[in-house]
């Protein structure tokens, strides 16, 4: 996974997200079909995350419009693969790049769920996510007792930030549409 999200070239880094959201606890795929997501992260029916990943794109330079629009529309068509109406409330759609301006001009047509999130921060949550999984493998055996293993998983997920809505907060500190 860390080293799928090392790379620049985008098929490698999209699959290097979807297993970020399986190790998390999503289930997490990349849905079939022209201008889908790249990774598409689902806790369930209590919160998605589709992921958009602009990996090859160089740091210099704005956000393309295209981009947003792009993301504007993923969870909507998830929402149609699952037969359902919307996504669940609250769902990000959070686009990866290094490119962290976007033109004014085009801020604006970004949904209010639609974020902008850098390589190093997927790059961060990534480290944290693999940290949990070495604490759970290398200390699940001394638990005696399920209730104590129980206990203690949420705790290195919370301690890790690692849970869906600490990983959903960290992803959606940047909120592409101004004055929401």
């Amino acid at each position: 996974m860390g080293a799928a999200l090392g790379q620049d070239e985008a098929t490698q880094y999209e699959a290097g997200l979807s297993q970020l959201g399986s190790f998390l606890g999503a289930e997490a795929f990349k849905p079939k079909g022209q201008g889908r997501c790249d990774s598409a992260w689902l806790w369930d029916t209590a919160m998605w995350m589709t992921v958009e990943a602009k990996s090859e794109e160089h740091p210099d330079g704005l956000l393309p419009l295209k981009d947003i629009r792009q993301a504007n529309t993923q969870l909507d068509q998830l929402a149609a693969d699952r037969g359902m109406d919307h996504p669940p409330a609250g769902s990000p759609a959070v686009i990866v790049s290094d490119r962290l301006t976007v033109d004014p001009a085009h801020a604006s047509a970004a949904n209010p769920n639609v974020y902008l999130t850098s390589t190093d921060t997927v790059a961060q949550v990534a480290g944290d996510a693999a940290a949990v999984w070495t604490d759970l493998l290398t200390t699940a055996s001394s638990f005696q007792a399920e209730p104590a293993l129980r206990q203690h998983v949420p705790g290195v997920l919370t301690d890790h930030g690692c849970l869906p809505s600490q990983v959903v907060d960290r992803l959606t500190q940047n909120r592409i549409r101004p004055g929401y």
